[in-house]
């Protein structure tokens, strides 16, 4: 079979994670075929049971995310969603593979979009691969990407009409306190641009304290699941069960 040339979009879930749990489940599996052998290999249950959910869930949610899948849909939400004056300069914090960037882009064709990723050696994105599914999607001219840090963003305050963020300030270490993301994102947005931010803000492991989003953005924040019905394993507490959305403008504009 010949190579994909369209565009290439990856799921916010590492495949990389899902292997290991896997391979432990063939193998506790085999296992339990050998108790033909010795009743002793029934123990092989127990793992299979553990990892074999693991492993379940982990799968159906890469499936579900997948290539036309909620992942697009929650992109396509945001993007078509968040507001640009005509020639507007938007920023994605955490970009992946471009998806949401090119998604603005091609939802307000006079803005400019600029999307920002740490592309770490752990994930599966790529500047090159941000590029690349640009191009194809025909919004090459009007996207950029950088190689930079959520954490401390390099953008002069009050850059962008417009700031978005999907799945990423959990994901940033350099915070403590992950609620520092949002506050850095906050700077670099124009007074009266709208954000939108998507992530585990229902999470109390890491969003111990609710009030401090509410004091950073005066926004309420939303579940998910008011937006969009999320199916089995999406609502899962461990994958979009705790995802809510953060939405409004900087105040300080006046008209």
């Amino acid at each position: 079979m010949a190579p994909s040339t369209g565009p290439r979009y990856r799921t916010w879930v590492r495949i990389s994670r899902l292997a290991p749990f896997a391979v432990v489940s063939v193998v506790s599996l085999a296992g339990c075929l050998l108790a033909f052998l010795s009743p002793w290999f029934l123990l092989f249950l127990v793992p299979l049971g553990i990892f074999g959910y693991i492993t379940l869930i982990l799968g159906l949610t890469v499936y579900r995310l997948g290539p036309g899948g909620y992942q697009r849909r929650i992109h396509e939400l945001i993007a078509t969603t968040v507001p640009l004056p005509p020639g507007g300069r938007a920023l994605d914090v955490g970009c992946g593979s471009g998806s949401l960037v090119v998604k603005i882009a091609k939802a307000h064709p006079t803005a400019s979009v600029t999307g920002v990723d740490s592309w770490g050696g752990s994930w599966e994105y790529s500047r090159d691969q941000c590029l690349r599914n640009a191009r194809l999607e025909g919004a090459g001219e009007r996207v950029s990407f950088e190689k930079q840090n959520g954490a401390a963003l390099t953008f002069p305050g009050d850059t962008f009409d417009a700031v978005v963020s999907c799945m990423t300030f959990h994901e940033i270490k350099e915070n403590p306190d992950r609620a520092d993301g949002v506050a850095e994102a906050l700077r670099v947005l124009c007074p009266g641009g709208a954000f939108y931010f998507l992530d585990l803000f229902g999470d109390p492991a890491f969003y111990p304290a609710p009030g401090k989003l509410r004091a950073l953005t005066g926004a309420e924040p939303r579940p998910l699941t008011d937006l969009m019905p999320l199916p089995f394993p999406l609502r899962h507490p461990k994958v979009l069960g705790h995802a809510m959305l953060l939405a409004g403008t900087k105040p300080g504009r006046v008209a």
